[in-house]
């Protein structure tokens, strides 16, 4: 096996919102012998760096659920999915009127206007609020921004004060074809454009580094991680992922906090 790509939070972040030293270190030695890692997730690129950035050796970032594909050796986006500006604006206008936090990924970063921060935190836990948007960049409202073009969105992170108001957008965009709708908690939702996940990445990569598909591995732990795990000649899922993960992967391993990404990696070096 020589490409493994993995999701971070749930699957190599641990409980705490960490990943350990030697989870870091293992996907060092997997790499000097020649593999690739690709840290595969829903955040957008900055933070994802912030998590496992200092990880010199990993190249290839698969940011926003596979809507933006970021060379840092080469400082170079790969692939930039976007909703179609007047389908960007619709959502988004939506979503204000009924008073949600917007999040707006963006190229290699994420933005948020300052005053829906209280808001956003409100869709996890303290501990992963605070890791989740602490690369989060303020913006003024955006919206002819986005309604011209000039902002364009790979995908959306929208956090409502209820139930009923997420479930209001989940009904009128989970039905489109054109559009993918995540569910991650109770209070928010993602949305991104159709025809693009996690394993749009891993073929591109695998094209550009020569790796064919007996050669791939991805690890997950959530529904939006399905495709990739379907896709690699080797899916696994983490002991803690939802159980629709879990009935198609072709491996359970150890949980994340038992570094089990790190343990399948390890396993495949040996």
């Amino acid at each position: 096996m020589k490409l493994v790509a993995s999701d971070l939070d749930g699957t190599m972040m641990r409980p705490d919102c960490t990943i350990s030293d030697y989870s870091k270190n293992t996907v060092r030695k997997f790499m000097e012998q020649g593999n690739v890692f690709v840290p595969t997730t829903g955040r957008c690129y900055r933070s994802a760096a912030a998590q496992i950035g200092d990880v010199e050796k990993i190249r290839y970032f698969n940011t926003s659920n596979g809507c933006l594909v970021y060379d840092r050796k080469e400082d170079k986006v790969l692939l930039n999915h976007v909703i179609p500006s007047e389908l960007a604006y619709e959502i988004y206008r939506d979503a204000k009127e009924l008073g949600g936090a917007v999040e707006i990924y963006s190229e290699l970063d994420s933005y948020l206007e300052e005053e829906m921060f209280p808001l956003a935190l409100t869709a996890f836990n303290k501990e992963l609020s605070e890791n989740l948007y602490a690369t989060t960049l303020t913006t003024e409202p955006p919206e002819e921004k986005i309604r011209s073009g000039k902002m364009r969105v790979n995908k959306y992170n929208l956090v409502f004060k209820t139930v009923e108001d997420k479930e209001k957008i989940a009904e009128k965009y989970g039905v489109r074809d054109d559009v993918v709708v995540t569910i991650p908690t109770i209070y928010n939702l993602e949305v991104f454009y159709g025809g693009c996940d996690k394993d749009t990445a891993i073929r591109m990569i695998e094209e550009l580094e020569g790796i064919s598909h007996e050669d791939t591995v991805a690890i997950g732990d959530s529904i939006n991680d399905m495709a990739m795990v379907k896709y690699a000649a080797l899916g696994a899922a983490v002991a803690n992922a939802m159980e629709p993960l879990k009935e198609i992967a072709d491996q359970i391993i150890l949980s994340n906090g038992e570094d089990g990404p790190a343990k399948l990696i390890e396993k495949i070096m040996e």
